[in-house]
């Protein structure tokens, strides 16, 4: 499963699928007086934290 189905799912199958997901999915978040909820920020927050450890190939391998 690509992209995003949800405000808290994103989905990927490999590391190289997450890396695709900025190019399918719009991660803008509202500024501040604009209505960002500590939801916004958090789910663009780990995006970036995964995306950041599969482009250096730290997301291990995990078992199915």
């Amino acid at each position: 499963m690509l992209g995003t189905t949800g405000m808290d799912d994103i989905g990927a199958q490999s590391p190289l699928e997450l890396l695709a997901i900025p190019k399918a999915t719009n991660f803008s978040v509202p500024l501040r007086a604009k209505g960002r909820t500590k939801e916004h920020y958090e789910r663009v927050s780990m995006f970036r934290l995964l995306s950041n450890l599969a482009a250096r190939n730290l997301m291990g391998k995990t078992e199915k």
